[in-house]
């Protein structure tokens, strides 16, 4: 069962990078095209819904294939070392395909800036005021879920130790220390921005 679980993660990963690339090649086609007026406002629009989609796809292989690597790792790894090893050359490829995002997202739009991601507010001060709203508003409820989702984790991970017999100690030590570093990262940024 495992077995077929990661063959289907790994094409689905397959067909997540395909659709990625697919959407990039729209925005290159469509990024060459001269339009003015409303047709120029249409079609931002679009490019801009492209570029999310590219984002959306790519990052989600590169999420998908790291935990199938992770997974096969541990349960396939003697009886079908193919496995892992394909999920590990599929991440190889998420990761180098995380540059398509970058690119589609200066082809969406070429007169924005490029956020300087290493700057602690770079990808804020590339925003316009509207933007920005939306962003912080994503970015709290994205928060709010994790914590949620986090502590739900550990519960589960709690009786799955209990009922099984196999320790899950160390998961929940990491999800307790992840859950403690966003939540004291957050409130150190409220604490200090007011």
């Amino acid at each position: 069962m495992g077995i077929i679980l990661l063959q289907l993660t790994n094409s689905l990963v397959v067909l997540l990078l395909g659709v990625g690339y697919f959407y990039f090649r729209k925005i290159t086609k469509s990024s060459q095209l001269v339009v003015t007026g409303e047709e120029e406002d249409q079609l931002l629009d679009k490019q801009y819904e492209r570029a999310i989609t590219v984002s959306q796809m790519i990052n989600s292989a590169f999420i998908l294939s790291l935990g199938a690597m992770a997974i096969g790792f541990i349960i396939v790894r003697e009886s079908s070392p193919a496995i892992p090893l394909l999920s590990f050359a599929l991440l190889v490829c998420s990761v180098l395909s995380t540059g398509i995002v970058t690119k589609s997202v200066t082809l969406a739009n070429p007169t924005r800036p490029i956020p300087n991601w290493v700057k602690e507010d770079g990808a804020l001060d590339a925003m316009d005021e509207g933007e920005r709203h939306v962003a912080l508003k994503a970015y709290y409820k994205v928060y709010k879920i994790v914590m949620g989702l986090l502590i739900i984790s550990i519960l589960l991970a709690m009786y799955y130790s209990v009922l099984t017999g196999q320790s899950q100690i160390m998961s929940i030590i990491l999800m307790v220390v992840l859950l403690l570093v966003m939540v004291f990262s957050y409130l150190s940024v409220i604490r200090r921005e007011r």
